[in-house]
Parts: C-alpha cells; sequence; structure tokens
C-alpha cells in the first residue's frame, strides 16, 4: 500500500498548495471579470476562498481530531470501540480480521506441532493479536478451556470471527487434530489476506494515478480556459 498512498498523500499535498500559495495571486486577476469566467475558474476561485476564510477552523478541526484519536486510544472502552469499527469497514474490516486469524493460527499450529500444549501457547497468539475485539473473542476461548469447556465452544458466541473459521477449530479440537487444521486455516487466511491486499492495490493504483491526473487537469483548466477565452475575446 506505499506507493498508492505516497501517489494519494502527494496529490493532496500539491492541491493544498496549489490553492494556498499558487493559485490565489493567479486568480486574483480573472475575479474582476465576473461572469465571463469559465465555471472551472470560478469553482477554483471558490474554493480558495473557501480554504483562505476559513484557514483557522480546518487547522483547529485537524488538531481536534488527532487529539480526540489520540485520548480515545487511551480509554480502554472507546480503544475497543474504534477496534470495532475497524472490523465492520466495507473492505477493510474482513481484510483486517483475516489478517488476524492467519497470524493466531500460524502462531499457535507452529507451538502444537512443537508439542507445547494449547493451554500454554493460546496466550502467545493472543499477545500476537492486534484487533482488541479479536483479541477479546480469543481470551474468551482460553478461559472457556481453562474453565474445562474447549476452546471453540466460547467463540462460537463472537460474530467478529468467521463461522467457518469457528467451525474448523471446533472440528480439530473434537478429533485432537487442532494443530493440523490451525496449520490448513493458517495457510488459507494468508493466501485470503494475500489475495485481497492484491485486489485492493490492482484497484489502488490506477485510482492514485487518476486522481493525481484529475487535480492537474482541474488547475490547469482553470488557469488555460480564461487566458484562452481572453485571446478569443481580442481577436
Amino acid at each position: 500500500m506505499m506507493m498508492p498512498s505516497f501517489t494519494m498523500s502527494a496529490s493532496m499535498g500539491m492541491l493544498i498548495l496549489m490553492m494556498t500559495v499558487m493559485l490565489p495571486p493567479l486568480l486574483e486577476a480573472f475575479q474582476s471579470r465576473g461572469a465571463d469566467v469559465p465555471l472551472i475558474t470560478r469553482i477554483a476561485i471558490l474554493m480558495v476562498d473557501a480554504l483562505h476564510g476559513n484557514m483557522l477552523i480546518i487547522g483547529g478541526v485537524i488538531l481536534f481530531t488527532g487529539v480526540d484519536y489520540y485520548v480515545l486510544r487511551r480509554i480502554q472502552t472507546a480503544h475497543e470501540w474504534l477496534h470495532g469499527a475497524q472490523v465492520k469497514l466495507p473492505i477493510m474490516g474482513s481484510l483486517i480480521v483475516a489478517k488476524e486469524l492467519a497470524q493466531f493460527s500460524r502462531t499457535n499450529a507452529m507451538l502444537l506441532q512443537a508439542g507445547v500444549p494449547l493451554a500454554r501457547a493460546l496466550p502467545l497468539g493472543i499477545a500476537g493479536c492486534k484487533n482488541l475485539v479479536v483479541r477479546k473473542a480469543m481470551v474468551a476461548g482460553e478461559d472457556s478451556l481453562l474453565a474445562g469447556h474447549g476452546f471453540a465452544e466460547a467463540l462460537a458466541r463472537h460474530p467478529v470471527l468467521p463461522r467457518l473459521w469457528v467451525e474448523m477449530v471446533m472440528i480439530g479440537e473434537e478429533n485432537n487434530v487442532i494443530d493440523q487444521t490451525l496449520g490448513s486455516l493458517a495457510e488459507t487466511y494468508e493466501k485470503e489476506v494475500d489475495n485481497r491486499l492484491g485486489a485492493i492495490l490492482a484497484l489502488a493504483e490506477p485510482m492514485s494515478t487518476f486522481a493525481v491526473g484529475g487535480v492537474v487537469l482541474f488547475m490547469a483548466l482553470s488557469m488555460f480556459l480564461p487566458i484562452y477565452s481572453g485571446l478569443e475575446v481580442v481577436k
């Protein structure tokens, strides 16, 4: 995701730089023409005026959002709510869950195949879960195992976990082949994460290119159309 993210960030930075530094003195020459200015140039003028007139408000909103997010991360219930919102996102939510399950399954499969008991392997696998909602579900499974009710029984009560993953873990636990089951699940979800990331990248790269091209085209047309129309009037 580095390349699309960098391209989109560069596009936004270029747009802000042009609208705050480069365009204002150039667009002032067209404001006096009023209705003779092309529509795209008038839109650019309105955007520049709105940005310049609300710089303090925009900066305050950005600062408040950053501080608010930092504070919410320090509050456990709010932090869990943020992680719960992450797993409910349309595209990225299922990807986050698949990544967590792939890492959890791989860690526990390696430990179990090395002879580590499930009760000792689970805390190490749970420690690798970054999403608090997924971690909470795994902790519930660990507590259920230590209470003598089995690991997968408690997992079914947490909708964040895919039903197929829970059923496979339950079958592996009942047949005492949970190490092999987790290994197969790890391979499946690792492939799923790779395929989804590939699909997202295949879509994000051209979209980022179009975004940069759209910004450049918008700025170029807002500048050259009034110049061209002025030359036509002179002729």
